[in-house]
């Protein structure tokens, strides 16, 4: 990592002093322990986040649950999965993981794994099925070829060790796999299912956070920490830390689920297999608007309210240098950021375009996802 970029990073850790997501006083302490801050990206890193884009106030506990309670369930959604398989995106272990699906064989009639590698031919898993022991003298075998081969391999090792010999049913000795072959039972099919389920809790609940998580992020980079500190925000943080939490999680505006219009998607310079974020003015406040591999999924806005913020508002207009649009190829992880004004020439032609799209305006309803549409039907 540049040195440059870990002087901003102390130096932003030592001006906040506080966990973003927590609030928790932050330290440097070696080695490190919960409270001690850490980097935490904005866009997951196995999604493609960049070091470049991420919040550097987060401890390292805060950065863990959040890892495991948010990111991962969002990262392991199928279409996010097959999103990253196609950009061959690798996380910190250094592979692009397999995507694993539960499935059926039809002819069969039988419960399969249905895997996709990265690379290769999907494939059928069926498992491993032992009954008996050698110490009982009797041992079947049921599952995929190779777990077959694996579990064969092992009972002809430990009949080696113990200088006894293996027979088939046909009385014959077994000394390989393909021996055990000879007299085995094969069933076969051609027709593998799976389905995949976009219910509330399969789908549309780990999909929201995940994206509630980057709007958090993203206004916390873009307004700064008096924003990332208010009121405002801590409707985005009480839905994705549990101690924040009193009794019920807290509604929030926005949709989750939806997908931009030309004029936006034009405003936001969106492109495709690319990430980009934007934070914009609009009549109630600020939003955050994120659209991941350009559009290929869902795309989401999400209020992040009128509350204070560092941008200083002069005559009614936004400072000019104030960076509000982040572009990250998730491929080379590379960033590009572009400032108010080389996007203010655009606003109020997109805002009239919205103001004359028939059937919609700014106003906002309840959802079935417990998120309120920006965007929604007008009333009659």
């Amino acid at each position: 990592m540049p040195s440059r970029l870990k002087s901003d990073r102390l130096m932003e850790t030592q001006e906040v002093g506080r966990c973003l997501y927590t609030y928790v006083e932050l330290n440097s302490d070696v080695p490190a322990n919960d409270r001690t801050a850490s980097f935490e990206h904005i866009i997951p890193y196995a999604l493609g986040g960049s070091d470049a884009f991420g919040i550097s106030y987060c401890s390292k506990r805060a950065n863990n649950d959040l890892g495991r309670d948010i990111d991962a369930p969002f990262i392991a959604l199928p279409l996010v999965g097959f999103a990253r398989h196609e950009l061959g995106l690798k996380g910190h272990s250094g592979k692009v993981p397999d995507l694993v699906f539960k499935g059926v064989c039809r002819e069969m009639g039988r419960d399969c794994t249905i895997v996709f590698p990265y690379k290769g031919e999907p494939y059928e898993d069926f498992g491993i099925n032992v009954t008996g022991s050698l110490d009982s003298g009797t041992m079947s075998f049921a599952g995929s070829e190779a777990r077959l081969r694996q579990a064969v391999a092992g009972m002809l090792k430990k009949s080696k060790l113990g200088n006894f010999t293996v027979l088939g049913d046909n009385l014959l000795p077994i000394t390989s796999f393909d021996d055990a072959l000879i007299t085995a039972q094969r069933d076969t099919g051609e027709t593998l299912s799976f389905r995949l389920e976009f219910g509330e809790a399969a789908f549309a609940h780990p999909w929201t956070l995940g994206l509630v998580k980057i709007a958090l992020g993203l206004g916390a980079k873009a307004l700064g920490p008096t924003w990332a500190f208010s009121a405002e925000a801590d409707r985005l943080r009480a839905c994705l830390t549990r101690t924040l939490v009193k009794v019920t999680r807290p509604r929030i505006r926005g949709n989750a689920l939806m997908k931009f219009t030309p004029e936006l998607k034009t405003l936001m310079g969106v492109r495709s297999g690319r990430h980009t974020l934007a934070v914009l003015p609009h009549p109630e406040g600020m939003m955050a608007c994120i659209s991941l591999f350009g559009g290929t999924l869902f795309d989401a806005i999400i209020d992040l309210g009128d509350g204070p913020a560092d941008v200083k508002v002069a005559n009614d207009r936004l400072p000019a240098d104030w960076t509000c649009l982040f572009h990250i190829d998730p491929t080379t992880r590379r960033l590009e950021t572009a400032t108010y004004s080389e996007i203010d020439r655009n606003i109020d032609h997109f805002a009239e375009c919205a103001r004359q799209r028939p059937g919609s305006c700014w106003s906002c309803a309840t959802s079935r996802s417990r998120l309120c549409l920006i965007t929604c039907p007008t009333e009659s």
